[in-house]
């Protein structure tokens, strides 16, 4: 009897220590991380265009329609690839397998907020939280390319997608597709507008080694608010994450 009570117990006992084992916080979900190291290949800008010669006799009276293609100082961008491993590791970081990534899915993400993303809190950015972050970044609303009127609605069907163990179905959040051989599209990088109760989030759906906007091959693209004053002197400093999925 002893020994059959005994045995009993040790059976609880492994129980309980299993399930204290799967609610331990160490087990949590998994959620975006930030990634080991980003590596600045280059960073560029437009060539100032030369003034455009005209020259009318006197006495004449000239109108004039002028089209311009200026360069935005209150968006910027990043595009890339994103390469590492799958890793099965504990509190210390000791690994006892990992995987290499033949190819990427999943999301990278931006954002402004240097604490950390509450994820499991995160859901779609409305034009309020927009309207707070163009505050924030002395964006008026008036801009045409002001951050409400660039992911001015949810229109464009995005991909579903998980952050952490959040679903979003396709076409739910503000979204935009940037763009592919210099011209619009909506299949491919898309980039969704995201909330975490104080911060927005942007969320680039990566793609695997695609044709992009210069018709270089690249995981992601990521167009990013600037501070909308002209005379600012620091940029607008942004914090990444990757989510594979």
């Amino acid at each position: 009897m002893a020994r059959n009570h005994f045995q009993e117990l040790s059976r609880i006992l492994i129980v309980l220590a299993l399930c204290c084992i799967l609610l331990s916080p160490a087990f949590a979900a998994e959620q975006p991380v930030g990634p080991n190291r980003i590596v600045n290949k280059s960073t560029e800008t437009a060539p100032v265009r030369s003034a455009y010669l005209l020259n009318t006799s006197g006495g004449t009276f000239t109108t004039l329609l002028i089209n311009i293609t200026a360069q935005t100082y209150r968006w910027k961008a990043y595009a890339g690839n994103v390469t590492g491993k799958l890793t099965l590791d504990d509190n210390l970081n000791y690994t006892i397998y990992d995987w290499n990534i033949a190819s990427v899915a999943g999301e990278v993400y931006a954002t402004r907020k240097s604490s950390i993303v509450q994820w499991s809190s995160i859901r779609c950015a409305n034009k309020s939280t927009i309207r707070t972050e163009e505050i924030r970044l002395n964006i008026s609303s008036a801009n045409d390319d002001g951050i409400n009127r660039t992911f001015m609605s949810s229109s464009l069907s995005h991909d579903e997608f998980y952050v952490a163990t959040t679903r979003f179905a396709a076409g739910t959040c503000k979204s935009i597709a940037t763009y592919v051989n210099s011209t619009s599209q909506a299949a491919k990088f898309q980039e969704v507008a995201l909330y975490d109760s104080s911060y927005i989030v942007y969320a680039g759906l990566l793609e695997n080694k695609q044709r992009g906007f210069d018709n270089n091959y690249y995981d992601f693209q990521l167009i990013l608010p600037e501070s909308g004053l002209e005379a600012q002197q620091a940029p607008t400093a942004y914090y990444f994450y990757v989510e594979l999925s």
